[in-house]
């Protein structure tokens, strides 16, 4: 009858719907934990990029101190590690904001060495045609 036919084509429909949504959900699902896993890795390599401009910078600045020569790596360490472990649980938006946070202190940290040496060469530079101007004066008020 059509009656039956008509809640067949409904059942169906559903179905199909349902199958539709799920694997929108599942795609949905499986980009998050890409993110997540991009997220945890640029947060590793962003520490470990900090940790080498941090040792360089200290090798040629060894007297350097203050929060600048000390970023606090060993937090941003254990968040990355954090971070792997809520993926692992399948917190995936966990395991992306700790990431992230973790790689824009990084980041941060490492700008303000990369400025701090920028400004310092500048100084220099400036001292030393502070330097040339003093010794042009002294030689011009000796004549």
């Amino acid at each position: 009858t059509s009656i039956t036919r008509l809640l067949t084509q409904r059942i169906e429909a559903e179905k199909t719907d349902a199958i539709r949504r799920e694997a929108q959900a599942e795609a949905a699902r499986q980009r998050a934990l890409e993110l997540a896993q991009a997220a945890i890795q640029r947060a590793e390599e962003s520490a470990n990029r900090l940790e080498k401009t941090l040792t360089d910078w200290r090798r040629s600045q060894p007297n350097m101190d203050g929060d600048l020569a000390r970023p606090d790596l060993a937090t941003m360490r254990a968040d990355v590690t954090s971070a792997s472990a809520a993926l692992e649980n399948g917190n995936s938006s966990a395991a992306k904001a700790l990431a992230d946070a973790v790689q824009v202190r990084a980041v941060q940290a490492e700008k303000a060495i990369t400025d701090h040496q920028a400004a310092k060469s500048a100084l220099e530079e400036w001292a030393r045609k502070l330097e040339a101007i003093a010794a042009d004066e002294l030689a011009r008020g000796a004549k």
